[in-house]
């Protein structure tokens, strides 16, 4: 089973978040994840040997595709999102480069594995699931592909991507809160100032 968390890690002073899927292995000892090739996260574990795993609200997964700004802390030099309720802590114990094959095209991937060497809980609050929650983590990954340099995809796929998220934002809209709605915003902004010239309506 994937599931979706945001990967917390370090690139000299700067700490760089990113919303990823990821295999739990027997338990959560260790785990599996498939990084494309030129996102931030890549490049920094080609060279740094840990991360965090941090597990949130999905609201928190849709808006770290975003950017990276957030509130860190530090775990032995590793860093972690503060708002997470659980973060899990692991070393690089295998990186495997692969070259995919998919609907987008030829894509190279890294499969990384690694080893659990900590946790922490950082709240035992109970999060209400909303639809709204789903639809935000789906256009999240919608946008990250739309906006990645290194997916390559026709007109036709680009557009059917942009008709699915704008029907997820009409939901988004009767379901949702206030942050919900703010953050769906700024993705359909983003996609507006870069495929514009589409014509859709939002």
């Amino acid at each position: 089973m994937i599931n979706e968390v945001i990967i917390t890690t370090k690139k000299g002073k700067r700490n760089n978040k990113a919303p990823i899927g990821v295999y739990f292995k027997d338990r959560d000892k260790e785990v599996v994840m498939h990084l494309f090739y030129g996102s931030h996260t890549f490049e920094n574990m080609t060279k740094e040997d840990y991360f965090a795993v941090n597990i949130t609200p999905p609201l928190e997964i849709a808006k770290a595709v975003l950017d990276d700004e957030d509130e860190y802390d530090l775990f032995k030099e590793i860093p972690y999102l503060k708002k997470a309720q659980c973060v899990k802590f692991y070393r690089i114990i295998n990186r495997q480069l692969i070259t995919k094959k998919d609907e987008f095209g030829e894509n190279k991937l890294m499969i990384i594995k690694g080893e659990k060497i900590g946790e922490k809980i950082l709240s035992r609050d109970i999060y209400i699931y909303n639809r709204a929650d789903g639809l935000l983590v789906e256009t999240a990954i919608l946008y990250s592909r739309l906006t990645s340099k290194h997916i390559n995809m026709d007109k036709n796929k680009k557009n059917e991507m942009i008709k699915e998220i704008c029907k997820y934002f009409q939901i988004i809209k009767k379901v949702g809160n206030k942050e919900h709605k703010n953050v769906a915003m700024k993705i359909i902004n983003n996609l507006k100032e870069r495929y514009g010239e589409m014509n859709l309506e939002f």
